[in-house]
Parts: C-alpha cells; sequence; structure tokens
C-alpha cells in the first residue's frame, strides 16, 4: 500500500502513504468524515503504536517490513476496530482484513530511511506537517541500529528455584561502549538511541531466536527486556545455546563466580601385585594393572568425596558448593555420574599419562598425578638415555664403543620393564651387536623367559648368524628359513625373513618369543599390509624395532613403527592422526610438536656418524 487516494463530491487526492500518515492521525477528530476515513485513521494510529513499541519484523520475502509479533490484545484492537468502523460497502471480515494491510503499510513506510530532500526546498519553517510528525518518531541523528547482548543476573530465589533470569542489552552498532538494557528504550527518552533503534533490537531479537527457541517468550513480550529460564532451559543454554549464539555473534555475560570452573584431574596407580615390587619384573607386563580415579577440581582445590556425591546427585545446573551457589554445565554433572570410584587401566595408557601429565577422559584432557610407582617409572623411563652404563655381558666377546654401551643401557632399561623400543642409529654404528649384547644382557640378570626372534631381510640373515657366532659364540642361532625350516630345540637366537614370518606367523606365534626383533622396521611402516599385520600376532615380553629411517614421508610411518614396538602408546591409527599428525605437519599448533617429542623420545634413540 504505497499510496492513499481521498474521494469527495468536488476532487480526489491521492498522497504517499509517508504524507498520508499525519492526515490520517488528525482525521479521528472530523466527526463527519466517512466511516472509510475513521477505519484507515484507526489502523494508522494502532500501527504507530505498534511500531513506537518495537513489534515489527521483515517479511518472509525480505523485502518489506510487517507488525507482528501481534499480541492477544492487538488482535482483539483489530477486531473492535473493524466492528466500529464497518460501513455499508464493506463487511466486518473485509474491514478486518483492510486494518491488517493498513498496519503492514504503516510499519514498512515507518521503518524505511525517508526518502532525500530535493536540492531546493521550502523555505525553513514551512516543511509540511507530514515531515515534522515523521522526525518525532524517527529521531535524526541518534544511532538507530543495534546488535545484542544477553546478561545474566541471578538473584536467590531465583537460583533456589533452579532457574536465571535473562537481560537483553542493546549495543549501537560498531560501538560496544554505548549500551543500554533494552527496558530503557522503552521507558525513558535520555538512553542516546533513537526510538527506531526498538524496531531494530526486533529483527535482532528474532535472529537470536532463530539460532535458540527459548528466547522466543521476548518476543511475546509488550517490552522485550527479559524472562527467567527454568533450570531445563539453563541446561539447553548450557547444553546447546551458548555456542549457537556465540556462532550469531550474541555474547553471554554471567555474573563472577557463578559459572564455576569445575575441572577434571587424575590420580593413576598401581592396583596389583606389591607396590614396592621391583621394577624388572615387568610392570607394564600383560597381567598388569592400574588403578584409575578422577575427581573435580576447583581451581586447584580438589571437591571432596560428598561434594562429588552432590553433584552427581543434582537434578539442576543449579547447585550449592562451599556456601556458594554454582551453575554447572550439564556435561560435567553427566560425568560426575558416571564417574566409578575405581576403575582398571591399561598398563600402556597409565604410561602415556605418566609421561604426558595428561588423560583423555570422554574426549576431554585431564589433568594426571601418578601415584608413587608409576612416577618412579616413568622418571627410570625418561632417564633411561643418561643412566648409568650397565656391565658389558660377560658372554660377548668384544669391547663395545661407548655409544654402543650407551644404547644397550637404554634398551636394557626399558625392556627391564617390559616395554619396547625403536633404536634408530644410522647404519654402520652396530645396532647388532648392541641386540646381541641385550640378549645376553636379559639371560645373566635372569630376565629371559625365551629364545629372541630376529625378522629382517633376506639379505641380512648372513650378517647377523656371523656376528652372533662371532660375539656371542656360546649362544645358539637357527635360520626359520626355507623349505625345512624347523624351530625344534630353539632357545637362543632364531633367524627369519618377513616373507617367511608373513607366511608361517601362527607357527612363530605359537613360541614363547623373550624378544622379537625388527630390523630394518621399514617393512612395517605400512600398518595395513600383511607383513605389519601378521608380525603382530607374535607376542613377547618385549618388542625391538631396528631402523635408519623411522620416518621417511609422513609421521603414519613413525606411528606403525611405534605402535607395533608399543603397542597402545600413541593410540589407534585414527586418533593418531587426529590428535597428533594432523596438527604437527599443519604447523599450526607448534606447541604439539613438543609435546609429542616428550611422549615419544623416551622411546627412539637416534644417533648419527656425523
Amino acid at each position: 500500500m504505497g499510496e492513499i487516494e481521498f474521494s469527495g463530491p468536488a476532487r480526489t487526492i491521492r498522497m504517499p502513504l509517508r504524507g498520508a500518515i499525519p492526515v490520517l492521525t488528525r482525521a479521528m477528530r472530523v466527526h463527519d468524515a466517512h466511516p472509510s476515513v475513521g477505519l484507515l485513521s484507526g489502523a494508522t494510529l494502532l500501527g504507530l503504536r505498534m511500531v513506537a513499541a518495537g513489534r515489527v519484523r521483515l517479511a518472509d520475502t525480505g523485502d518489506s517490513w510487517r507488525v507482528g509479533p501481534l499480541q492477544p490484545e492487538d488482535a482483539d484492537r483489530v477486531r473492535a476496530l473493524a466492528a466500529a468502523r464497518v460501513h455499508d460497502e464493506i463487511t466486518v471480515t473485509e474491514a478486518e482484513e483492510l486494518i491488517r494491510h493498513m498496519l503492514d503499510a504503516v510499519a514498512d513506510t515507518m521503518t524505511r530511511p525517508p526518502p532525500a530532500a530535493p536540492a531546493a526546498g521550502p523555505r525553513r519553517g514551512s516543511r509540511p506537517d507530514a515531515a515534522r510528525g515523521e522526525d518525532s518518531l524517527l529521531d535524526s541523528g541518534l544511532p538507530a541500529e543495534v546488535r545484542i547482548s544477553l546478561r545474566v543476573e541471578a538473584p536467590g530465589e531465583v537460583l533456589e528455584g533452579g532457574g536465571i533470569v535473562l537481560v537483553v542489552q542493546a549495543h549501537e552498532s560498531g560501538e560496544d561502549t554505548h549500551l543500554v538494557d533494552a527496558s530503557r528504550l522503552w521507558s525513558e527518552e535520555d538512553h542516546g538511541f533513537a526510538r527506531r533503534a526498538r524496531i531494530s533490537l526486533g529483527v535482532r531479537l528474532r535472529e537470536a531466536v532463530d539460532v535458540w527457541a527459548p528466547l522466543d517468550r521476548l518476543q511475546r513480550l509488550a517490552v522485550p527486556d527479559r524472562i527467567v529460564l527454568d533450570s531445563e532451559e539453563l541446561a539447553d543454554l548450557l547444553d546447546h545455546g551458548l555456542e549457537a549464539l556465540d556462532r550469531a555473534g550474541i555474547e553471554v555475560f554471567w555474573p563472577r563466580g557463578l559459572r564455576g570452573e569445575l575441572t577434571p584431574q587424575a590420580s593413576v596407580e598401581v592396583r596389583s601385585g606389591p607396590r614396592e615390587a621391583p621394577l624388572y619384573e615387568g610392570l607394564f607386563g600383560p597381567g598388569a594393572l592400574f588403578e584409575f580415579d578422577w575427581k573435580l577440581a576447583l581451581g586447584s582445590d580438589v571437591l571432596s568425596e560428598e561434594e562429588m556425591t552432590a553433584l552427581a546427585n543434582a537434578t539442576t545446573p543449579v547447585i550449592r558448593l562451599r556456601d556458594n551457589w554454582m551453575i554447572i554445565d550439564p556435561a560435567v554433572a553427566r560425568r560426575a555420574r558416571r564417574r566409578k570410584a575405581t576403575q582398571k587401566l591399561k598398563p600402556v595408557v597409565a604410561l602415556q599419562a605418566a609421561l604426558t601429565g595428561t588423560l583423555d577422559l570422554d574426549g576431554q584432557q585431564v589433568e594426571v598425578h601418578p601415584g608413587a610407582s608409576l612416577l618412579r617409572v616413568r622418571d627410570r623411563i625418561v632417564d633411561a638415555a643418561v643412566a648409568p652404563p650397565v656391565e658389558t655381558p660377560s658372554g660377548l666377546h668384544a669391547t663395545l664403543r661407548d655409544y654402543q654401551r650407551h644404547g644397550l643401557t637404554w634398551l636394557a632399561e626399558l625392556t627391564g620393564v617390559g616395554l619396547g623400543a625403536c633404536l634408530a642409529d644410522d647404519m654402520g654404528l652396530g645396532k647388532t651387536i648392541t641386540l646381541i649384547a641385550l640378549h645376553l644382557h636379559r639371560r645373566e640378570r635372569a630376565l629371559a623367559t625365551g629364545p629372541t626372534l630376529v625378522v629382517c631381510p633376506a639379505s641380512l640373515m648372513g650378517n647377523w648368524e656371523a656376528e652372533i657366532h662371532r660375539f656371542a659364540p656360546g649362544v645358539s642361532v637357527r635360520r626359520f628359513h626355507g623349505a625345512t625350516r624347523s624351530l625344534e630345540g630353539s632357545d637362543g637366537f632364531v633367524l627369519t625373513t618377513y616373507g617367511t614370518m608373513r607366511r608361517d606367523h601362527e607357527t612363530l606365534a605359537a613360541v614363547g618369543w623373550d624378544l622379537v626383533v625388527a630390523d630394518e622396521a621399514q617393512h612395517i611402516k605400512n600398518a595395513g599390509s600383511s607383513t605389519a599385520r601378521n608380525l603382530r600376532t607374535i607376542e613377547s615380553r618385549c618388542r625391538v624395532a631396528l631402523t635408519g629411517t623411522p620416518v621417511e614421508n609422513t609421521l603414519t610411518e613413525l606411528w606403525a613403527i611405534l605402535d607395533w614396538a608399543i603397542p597402545g602408546l600413541l593410540g589407534s591409527r585414527n586418533a593418531f592422526r587426529k590428535v597428533w599428525a594432523g596438527p604437527i605437519e599443519s604447523g599450526l599448533e607448534p606447541t604439539k610438536a613438543r609435546q609429542f617429542a616428550d611422549l615419544i623420545g623416551p622411546f627412539l634413540l637416534r644417533r648419527r656418524k656425523s
């Protein structure tokens, strides 16, 4: 409805609605006006009141403004006006439809900015009444575009019921320091915003409703200033609403200290066996178990068992802790409900937690405090590379160089607690003699429980056999290779190739090996290959990978080697890609590389000829 036509016996006048509005607002006082004029006049006044209240919205097409949402009392006024101003030319239903069209036209006209003034206009003081009436609504010069935020208030009586109060705030668009509570836009004149700011606030509120539906109750208020959230709405706000509102650029401000930052803290300790047992008995062996427990901490202060129980039993996000009301995220409360006082933990997971100081709990990294026994093992592992050198085994007919003795000591420390390793020295630095010395060291210390299996390329079998005969002449060595291969009477070294192992892995898996050595371990860098899969089926007390190229292309190759040597240390392949390889290879998270080095450093020893 862009124009209004006034018709009479003498003439007909057509006026733009912007100019007709002031005329129609005065027509109510003209007693002999045609009933149709009274109908449009009443609709105009009602439309102006709704615009002033900010009850306008964009049409679904997005190209015009409409009144709304209509309150029940607004609908009653429309029906009453239609009944009072009906005349012979239209029915009540038609009059009501005409009123609604007029309301939308007034909303669209008063919401749009006025057209630019002509270059040569009327002289000062002669502006038409329409322009003067419009200025009173538009408040020229004051900001009219706003964005909204939400402020949380927490009066005691509302908190006791498990809820909070959300207060709507209006910010000048582009100027965050100019803000007022939404209520002031309706109740005061000196807030520094144009009256049309109510309209802008209504639009922003409608956008907020689109991302978090409970705010719809604000739109049904005459003044959309505040609502009380019950416990269910508060839980939904914490679970879903905050994230959705943040994505939409709508901030939520909380009173200091109301949202308790409860962080999980875990403790890990040996669960079975004597706690002070010698570490070389295999703390990380297949029978080992660890005890895992966690609690929530407020800052550095861990909650008591009674407080954890109260949190788990809470029926609303609002609880009282330490004589203070606190709002707890439902996810934290759900985690507390699922908590068990103690849980079993795989040894390798306990090891990872001890080395990194964190543990994954339902997808969240939590701080870990290792127990005394686990701390001793962690320190021994971390310090293995600088431990005092072990004695050269008496059965070794050779003098180890310092770096070779260093490598032997490192391997002895790790295998002594039931862990594997990856010796990644350059070719020519004596990895073979170091492993022969380790075999002898474990037997002289009564740590070995079976023979040592060496899996290597066929081209290296002769070298292994020759060096064992040369440096450990008292140790038996058998080739498991060729047509007449057999394992009977094996008690020293057994040598086989990757091809033979791939075909006869079931036969090899039936032996109780002490050590399994993968020489040129890059042969298993593809974890999905049959070679790598079948080698994993051969169990032993410890595993040692030998390779001069621990990683050639991607970190996933290093994962494959280390996951064979120390199964589970780096998690599954997919988890490793997500947690470690992806962030490190992207270069976007430099701290990840340092954390990864701390995790794998104790198990990877690499020396170069240079």
